[in-house]
């Protein structure tokens, strides 16, 4: 749609979703993106606006991922970061384990980032693009997640994950400089995640936090403290902070 206005044009809603009014990325932005990676002609679809908003790029039969972050919400230290941690964990995953690695640019294949103004905003927003998951997504309309085998391989997925990051990438050095400029899992999200802050919210009764705090001590709490930590068990636990009415149904 286009505002009357303006005339700028703003992406409502994708496959029946309703997301937050997003700009398309501009032409200026189109032709730099082509020009940072050396791509042919792109289309560019929004995949999900959040604290990044994420596209799909798609040049001819070739697809990548293209992810903008706001300069306000990341620096481009904490980036490159989150960049050499994938870097360092591809080269401990077995093949079968297909990292969608960020792509090197252009110019320079030892960097990763470029910054762009993508709205014609004069918000600068800093730009990683990586490879296509290939294949099928395994969780849609939640089928996969009552499938034994799709649970099985997803979790022997992650534990070698978690057993590449237990080895912090065979290069614990390097592994504890970058990581001291990756803010916590639980400053996601405004502190969503973090139990502490949940626990306070619900003392206030803040929207849905009293359900999460009441969840956390009766159920994930108890579950993960009966979990051995060398037990060979795969499975995957999933929750959706992000959609309170889907987590209370």
């Amino acid at each position: 749609v286009s505002t009357q206005s303006t005339g700028e044009k703003y992406l409502i809603s994708f496959d029946g979703m309703a997301t937050k009014s997003t700009p398309e990325v501009s032409e200026a932005c189109r032709k730099l993106i082509e020009k940072s990676w050396n791509l042919p002609s792109c289309s560019f679809k929004l995949l999900k606006q959040s604290e990044n908003n994420t596209y799909l790029v798609e040049t001819g039969e070739k697809k990548y991922i293209l992810r903008l972050t706001p300069h306000h919400h990341r620096t481009k230290e904490a980036i490159q970061a989150e960049i050499d941690f994938i870097l360092l964990i591809a080269n401990l995953t077995s093949p079968s384990v297909r990292l969608c690695v960020p792509i090197p640019l252009a110019s320079n294949v030892n960097e990763y980032i470029t910054s762009i103004d993508p709205y014609n905003s004069s918000k600068e927003f800093f730009a990683v693009l990586f490879t296509h998951a290939r294949g099928k997504i395994g969780t849609e309309k939640w089928c996969g997640l009552f499938d034994d085998k799709v649970v099985a391989v997803y979790g022997k997925a992650l534990a070698e994950l978690h057993n590449a990051i237990s080895a912090k990438g065979n290069h614990p050095e390097k592994w504890s400089a970058i990581e001291k400029n990756v803010p916590s899992f639980s400053q996601t999200h405004g502190g969503a995640l973090d139990i502490e802050k949940i626990r306070k919210r619900a003392e206030s009764g803040h929207g849905i936090f009293p359900v999460l705090l009441k969840e956390w001590e009766e159920r994930i709490s108890p579950f993960l403290s009966s979990i051995e930590r060398n037990a060979t068990v795969y499975g995957l636990s999933l929750i959706h902070i992000s959609e309170p009415t889907r987590l209370l149904s």
